[in-house]
């Protein structure tokens, strides 16, 4: 995956460049020529300047279907994968304070699957399930107590209840050398409950002490959706 990442974006930011503005030049001389297309030269010109069109098309077509899986993962990268973008022509472009501060608590888990440079690892955190009260499930986390729907809750046949995750870790370290991440933060994917404590009640009192899950971007260090 190293040595594609590097050929595709030699391709897709320089090279494909080179073709295309090559391609534009040969148009310009095909069209300004062809109105003296009955003299030879313009002949030679015109026909020249068709032959370099097609073959810039075709072999930018044959090299961007060679690199196209590659590239549609481009729209995954973004502060939190890699540290730099990329221009045509360009060198690696580092991004902004206010860039890493808007994407520093992304939930995005999908940044880190599509690219298919990571391997993801599920990672179980004992808490305590505090009860039920009303419509929502109470949790307690790192000594704090959060509340959520049932859409974030699975009961299960084990005897412990666990906030579960996922975490992502680079497949081949030499991506790191591109500027890519070599770890994500942990996101939160749900709770797991036991499904002998699905009765347990929470009084209004306890429950009222409570923050909303779905307010707060951490929850015990976890990027919350």
């Amino acid at each position: 995956m190293y040595e594609q990442w590097i050929a595709m974006e030699q391709f897709y930011y320089q090279d494909m460049w080179i073709a295309v503005i090559i391609a534009v030049i040969a148009a310009v001389l095909l069209v300004s020529t062809i109105f003296h297309f009955g003299r030879t030269i313009g002949k030679v010109i015109v026909g020249l300047s068709a032959l370099i069109i097609m073959i810039s098309g075709f072999w930018t077509y044959s090299n961007y279907q060679v690199h196209a899986e590659t590239i549609d993962k481009l729209q995954y990268v973004n502060p939190l994968t890699r540290s730099y973008t990329r221009n045509a022509f360009s060198d690696p472009l580092p991004y902004s304070v206010s860039e890493k501060q808007f994407y520093r608590l992304g939930y995005l888990p999908n940044s880190f699957e599509n690219l298919g440079l990571y391997n993801s690892e599920t990672i179980l955190d004992e808490i305590e399930y505090l009860g039920k009260y009303g419509n929502y499930y109470y949790f307690e986390v790192n000594g704090k107590s959060y509340y959520t729907s049932i859409k974030n809750v699975e009961f299960t046949q084990d005897d412990k209840t666990y906030r579960e995750g996922v975490h992502y870790k680079l497949s081949n370290h030499q991506m790191a050398d591109l500027g890519f991440a070599e770890e994500s933060r942990i996101f939160y994917v749900r709770y797991l409950v036991p499904k002998s404590l699905e009765d347990k009640e929470l009084s209004q009192e306890e429950a009222r002490t409570a923050l909303y899950q779905g307010s707060e971007d951490v929850v015990g260090n976890w990027i919350m959706p």
